[in-house]
């Protein structure tokens, strides 16, 4: 019997292809958000999380600002001085900082020229910190400060010009030659991949910025407290006199930032999906009453021939919940398809750690909820419908 309904309410959205498929259209696009926003959602935040097992959890990032808004420090030049980073070599707990510069500059290869980014630090410190986390693709480390020596991520060295880049090649920058000791593998960090690191006495050479640090990154000893440490260096930097506020972030601290952006963003895409599916539901419901008024006249011939209110109630709640689950399907697909679309492209980009991963429950789970959610918008079309008396619906025009 069941089957039956079924059969009869799929073969009268087929007849009336147009206006149902007018009417999926809106639930196409809701479920289609959705979908996509929680795979990239949930991709995002694996993202994240990789880049910081990359970089280990026992590392502290020291920006100059607020605690409120540590940004409102970098975009207004705030720097540390010299004297701070000897404050915070004095917390206990702490291995190796790295204080580093960083700046942008017109970068030459073999003719063409391209803008890049420049991070000045002391080899030794950027070795230690990171010789674990970034892995060489190709050359060695520089251990000389003084000699014209750089290492480059991978994707400048791959992309960035169109000739590629390998260790033992001269790549001008303002003007003077440097040679490219080593290129890192790739990372998935933005900031790595498409940038120049050179030694702090070659980027002051350089660049002439030979005032202070634009952050300072700690590399901790094992069996220290993250956030012991930070508030340690916290107020060893603040409390000297005329120091300017600090912002000390732990990778936890790191990843609730990135959380809280990333939730705000499903906010907003959430919301304009609801109001997709309600606009979906609004066009669900005015078709559910259209066909009922159409279909009069065989609504009384089935209650003449024996059907039950429950029955016609029936017919109509499927034939609604049918449009709710096809713009389902049609919307999953869609969302899946853009969900993996942007991997690929951020892959291609370099950010390797974007990974939407396939998961069943929760599609079936999407479909279950787009019937169901038809089937709710067609109740009052279909009580309608079941309440019809044979005898006035017979006379129907």
């Amino acid at each position: 019997m069941l089957r039956d309904f079924f059969l009869l309410s799929f073969k009268n959205l087929v007849y009336r292809r147009l206006r149902s498929w007018l009417t999926i259209i809106g639930i196409i696009i809701g479920v289609g958000l959705i979908v996509t926003l929680v795979y990239l959602g949930e991709g995002m935040k694996n993202a994240v999380m990789g880049q910081m097992q990359m970089f280990g959890t026992d590392l502290l990032y020291v920006l100059p600002g607020s605690d409120t808004n540590p940004l409102l420090g970098i975009i207004g030049g705030s720097e540390f001085r010299k004297r701070d980073e000897e404050a915070v070599r004095g917390v206990a707990g702490i291995k190796e900082i790295s204080a580093t510069n960083t700046d942008t500059a017109k970068a030459k290869f073999l003719g063409e020229e391209q803008t890049v980014m420049l991070y000045g630090g002391s080899w030794q410190t950027l070795n230690t910190l990171y010789s674990e986390s970034l892995a060489l693709r190709e050359g060695t480390w520089p251990k000389n400060d003084n000699s014209n020596e750089i290492m480059i991520g991978s994707l400048l060295g791959d992309k960035m010009f169109k000739n590629k880049v390998r260790s033992g090649d001269e790549i001008i920058i303002k003007n003077k030659k440097m040679t490219v000791a080593g290129i890192f593998k790739i990372s998935g960090d933005q900031g790595v991949d498409n940038s120049i690191f050179l030694s702090f006495v070659q980027f002051e050479r350089l660049t002439g910025m030979s005032q202070g640090y634009s952050n300072m990154i700690i590399k901790l000893l094992p069996g220290y407290d993250q956030n012991l440490v930070a508030m340690d260096v916290k107020s060893a930097i603040e409390s000297q006199s005329g120091s300017i506020e600090a912002t000390v972030l732990t990778s936890e601290k790191v990843g609730d930032i990135a959380g809280s952006v990333l939730g705000i963003i499903e906010i907003i895409l959430g919301s304009i999906a609801v109001v997709s599916l309600l606009v979906g539901g609004v066009g669900i419901m005015n078709t559910m009453y259209t066909a009922v008024l159409e279909r009069t006249r065989e609504i009384g011939v089935m209650k003449a021939l024996g059907a039950t209110n429950n029955q016609v109630l029936t017919i109509f709640l499927i034939e609604a919940g049918a449009v709710g689950l096809v713009g389902g399907i049609i919307g999953v697909s869609i969302g899946l398809g853009l969900a993996y679309l942007v991997q690929f492209a951020a892959k291609a980009q370099g950010f390797t750690y974007l990974d939407v991963s396939l998961r069943l429950d929760m599609l079936f789970f999407i479909l279950f909820l787009t019937f169901l959610f038809g089937a709710i918008a067609g109740v009052l079309p279909a009580r309608q419908a079941a309440r019809l008396k044979p005898a006035e619906a017979l006379r129907a025009e």
